[in-house]
């Protein structure tokens, strides 16, 4: 892996068709030892929907990281020490998303030249255990292709 500084951000998302993840987010929140600061509902309306009357057709939370500088390795140490910490929700989360969810580490990268990153077989393996998708967004600078 490049050791590469590089901005990120790292959520822990869930989406279901329909199950109210309210409680599950402050457990899994109390678990990363961290705050949701997105949770709501199927079939709760959007604020300032145009046009009004929508609604929302799934159900949705995400715990972030407060840390947002450092290198990708960082990130991607900070997620494998998480799946340690959701140990105890592992059994919840796996029959949610038999029960049609969708888990995932949301890590956004923001990078300026190209840099590479390595997955670690530890992290990939952990996280196909629980059923947790990796959701990697890189935002680039300039495109220094030739």
């Amino acid at each position: 892996m490049s050791d590469a500084r590089a901005n990120w951000r790292l959520s822990f998302r869930v989406v279901h068709p329909s199950v109210d993840l309210s409680a599950l987010a402050e457990r899994i929140g109390d678990a990363l030892d961290m705050d949701p600061n997105w949770v709501w509902r199927a079939g709760d309306p959007y604020p300032n929907a145009k046009p009004p009357g929508q609604v929302r057709r799934s159900s949705y939370c995400t715990v972030p990281w407060p840390n947002d500088q450092g290198t990708v390795q960082t990130a991607l140490a900070e997620a494998l020490a998480a799946l340690a910490a959701l140990d105890p929700l592992r059994e919840e989360l796996t029959a949610l998303v038999a029960s049609g969810a969708r888990l995932d580490f949301f890590v956004g990268l923001f990078v300026e030249s190209m840099m590479g990153v390595e997955l670690p077989p530890p992290l990939l393996a952990r996280m196909a255990e629980i059923g947790i998708a990796l959701d990697l967004d890189i935002y680039g600078g300039p495109d220094e292709a030739r």
